[in-house]
């Protein structure tokens, strides 16, 4: 049985993102893209095609000179008209994003897997090879504050000796689950104060997944995203402070 944690009302997440990744296959076009682009249109009208380039350092006569390449269309990116909801499209992915205000996680998956089937049934894949669960968080510490680990669980310490300030940071934890075979990889990063709101802004970044051959299905695939949203929500809170957890009750 997982644990409780607490509800957070209003919540610091700044995107919440469920991806689905799979092997290339000329079964999944470009063309095949751009159908379920235009299917998903009355609810994602704000498309944006996606290309991929490659730069090269050429030397000639005249100096080092930096070429690029474009090599084509790789996948669409759409948005819903209020700019809350992005779908992106690619040969070997799949992703949904949700933007501020964040509402629930039933929602989240609801929608993701909403346009998943449409997907699925253009493209007729059969398994992923990683499923992934990211939410990037801001969380915001108010001013005037003495320590971060009032704050956050194992931010960095400044050593003895030194100027007991830290200006920046910026540190990456990979945290592999053997229960439910996936891996937590947690960035934590602070780069300054925000002067307009007097506050200290922490990005606090939870990327979970699980790689390995998984069927593509409906039912497969929420059995995968309960125990990547579990384990989601325990490196989230086992790195916050009950401080952090009130301000956003």
């Amino acid at each position: 049985m997982p644990e409780q944690w607490p509800n957070l009302s209003n919540a610091p997440i700044i995107e919440a993102i469920i991806e689905f990744q799979f092997s290339v296959s000329d079964n999944v076009t470009i063309e095949m893209l751009q159908e379920i682009a235009d299917v998903l249109k009355p609810d994602f009208p704000q498309q944006e095609e996606k290309r991929s380039s490659i730069i090269k350092a050429v030397i000639k006569s005249s100096g080092p000179e930096t070429e690029v390449h474009d090599s084509g269309l790789v996948g669409i990116s759409a948005k819903s008209s209020d700019d809350r909801n992005i779908v992106q499209l690619f040969r070997d992915r799949f992703s949904f994003s949700q933007l501020p205000p964040y509402q629930n996680w039933e929602l989240l998956e609801e929608q993701a897997v909403k346009i998943w089937n449409v997907f699925l049934d253009k493209t007729k894949i059969e398994s992923v090879n990683r499923v992934g669960v990211r939410f990037i968080n801001r969380i915001e510490l108010d001013l005037p504050m003495d320590d971060f680990n009032d704050y956050l669980v194992g931010a960095p310490v400044v050593p003895d000796g030194l100027p007991p300030f830290l200006g920046a940071f910026d540190m990456r934890l990979i945290i592999p689950n053997k229960d439910i075979e996936a891996d937590g990889i947690v960035n934590m990063s602070m780069n300054g104060l925000d002067k307009e709101k007097n506050v200290v802004p922490v990005i606090l970044d939870v990327d979970v997944g699980k790689t390995g051959q998984m069927k593509s299905d409906e039912e497969s695939l929420h059995q995968t995203l309960v125990g990547l949203r579990n384990y989601k929500n325990e490196l989230f809170f086992r790195n916050i402070t009950d401080r952090v957890v009130r301000k956003y009750q």
